[in-house]
């Protein structure tokens, strides 16, 4: 590619520094703030809005009883103004990602600062009676973790006070073989509702031969499970209900209940459609390709070669695939088979910022003594890779006065193409994707 992006290889082993540290957070500050705690455990934070910084700054460091908490850093920007006219509001920041997860911090505004506080500060008291229960989101949990929302219950024990209590673990009806599947639900004093559902539950271990009978429980479910699961759902069915204001769409796939957005003319998409199928993803529509993603269905220009080819119609994916290979090739010789995988809206490399969409082929093919044509090999990688062996700048890095001109190619991500680096002037440059077409947006 033309536009070369340079970078020491110091400043690429920095790198991964730095993105395995950035990854904990999906909102990296550029301009943190090291957080002073007092002695009161309570801990004060800059208002974003304020512009006496400075005298800010001294009351901070000059403390005998602040310490600077290196872990405890935030960023401003992802608190509102504290001033006189939200004397008293709360706020949050969620700490983490949404791959594994977030831990949630209360702040307070009080005199024009904002001070960590304990989460029960969510919890309003107008109107709320003595033992009234509330329930405070603390944390929510990633795609990695398989958890959801985390709270902490607190009860109301007057004179504005909220103690930190137990949560409820069920509903007070009863749950029984007669009302097996009879839903229930806890509503708390801040509004958010904890749904339930009676069940058989029997535990077994991993070989399922020893079992556990608990008998019939209530046990913690999702709004989808609370509304849709009835015990005798089967494939396909689908359930709709109206949360907060707005419609909700299920799917009922392989036991679950799979949420989904309607669009009038293109019909249903997943929300969460990671493990949906590849081609199930696409569609077309009076001769335009659409792509769903997250729910929504999104107008497309790169379009998998498969699903366009009249060719395919009829051939298993392995037979398409090779249709194109060369008739005619010497032994060593590469090509690329028709299958395309293609991304949309990703940047690719570290070293450069753009956003693309883009397809590749999924396979790439050697021709072999044998006469016959077979998927590349990580092994038949290797043996191209002229450094992989003699490794003459050592081991820390490939790019030196040695290799002045050498091009490596590194196929690491099966979700996106191949990259091609090249050795200039002693820096490791991105020097071309493996792609078969792109976009840049």
């Amino acid at each position: 590619m033309s536009n070369r992006n340079h970078a020491s290889v110091l400043a690429m082993l920095a790198s991964i520094s730095i993105l395995s540290f950035t990854a904990c957070s999906d909102d990296a500050g550029s301009n943190p703030m090291l957080v002073a705690t007092e002695s009161s455990s309570s801990e004060v934070v800059s208002n974003p809005g304020s512009s006496n910084n400075e005298a800010l700054s001294s009351s901070l460091f000059s403390s005998s009883s602040a310490v600077l908490s290196a872990s405890k850093i935030v960023e401003l920007a992802q608190l509102s103004t504290c001033d006189a006219h939200n004397e008293g509001a709360v706020d949050s920041i969620w700490d983490g990602n949404a791959k594994y997860g977030f831990k949630i911090d209360y702040y307070k505004c009080k005199n024009g600062h904002w001070y960590e506080a304990e989460p029960a500060v969510a919890c309003d008291t107008a109107g709320v009676s003595v033992g009234s229960l509330c329930n405070v989101h603390s944390a929510q949990g990633g795609f990695f973790t398989h958890s959801g929302r985390g709270g902490r219950c607190y009860e109301y024990v007057g004179t504005g006070t909220w103690n930190e209590s137990e949560c409820l673990k069920a509903p007070a009806k009863e749950c029984n073989a007669e009302n097996e599947w009879s839903t229930g639900k806890i509503t708390y004093s801040n509004g958010y509702t904890d749904f339930f559902q009676c069940e058989h539950v029997v535990y077994s271990d991993i070989g399922g031969d020893l079992q556990e009978d608990k008998g019939f429980l209530w046990q913690s479910v999702n709004e989808a499970n609370y509304n849709c699961r009835t015990g005798k759902n089967v494939e396909g069915d689908t359930c709709s209900f109206e949360s907060q204001g707005e419609m909700q769409y299920y799917l009922f796939e392989r036991g679950y209940w799979e949420q989904f957005n309607i669009d009038p003319k293109l019909g249903m998409c997943r929300i969460y459609n990671d493990d949906v199928p590849y081609e199930q993803h696409f569609k077309e529509f009076e001769g335009e390709y659409y792509y769903c993603d997250d729910g929504k269905w999104n107008p497309i220009k790169l379009v998998p070669r498969q699903y366009t080819d009249p060719r395919k119609k009829g051939l298993t994916d392995e037979e398409y695939d090779v249709l194109d290979l060369p008739k005619e090739a010497k032994v060593g010789d590469r090509a690329n088979g028709l299958l395309e995988y293609c991304g949309y809206g990703k940047t690719l490399d570290y070293f450069d910022s753009n956003v693309y969409d883009y397809c590749y082929s999924t396979n790439r093919y050697r021709y072999r003594e044998d006469g016959s044509w077979t998927k590349e090999t990580d092994e038949d990688l290797e043996k191209d890779d002229v450094y992989f062996d003699s490794k003459p700048c050592g081991d820390d890095t490939w790019c030196c006065a040695k290799t002045e001109g050498m091009k490596r190619s590194f196929f690491e991500d099966y979700l996106e193409p191949g990259k091609t680096y090249q050795c200039v002037s002693g820096e490791i440059v991105l020097d071309e994707y493996l792609w078969n077409r792109f976009e840049k947006k």
